[in-house]
């Protein structure tokens, strides 16, 4: 499952997360790209990438990133 920066624009990215986390089977990867930021910017979710991270691994992921300039890349996995 891919996600573009889709992300920042979710009113509920932590519902999104567990909806995500739900229909991927075991062994199931989600990978993201995403802007950063320091939380809500208008309209746009932007948070940190351990932020990210925290979201995706309270849905049950495993979770890893890494950030370019002010872009994360993430991959999550189903164990």
């Amino acid at each position: 499952m891919a996600f573009g920066p889709t992300w920042n624009e979710l009113e509920d990215p932590e519902a999104a997360a567990r909806e995500a986390f739900r229909v991927l089977r075991r062994g199931g990867r989600l990978f993201a790209l995403l802007l950063l930021g320091e939380g809500r910017e208008g309209m746009l979710y932007r948070p940190s990438l351990e932020g990210f991270l925290g979201l995706l691994r309270g849905a049950g992921f495993r979770a890893f990133g890494t950030r370019v300039g002010r872009i994360g890349l993430v991959r999550g996995e189903v164990v």
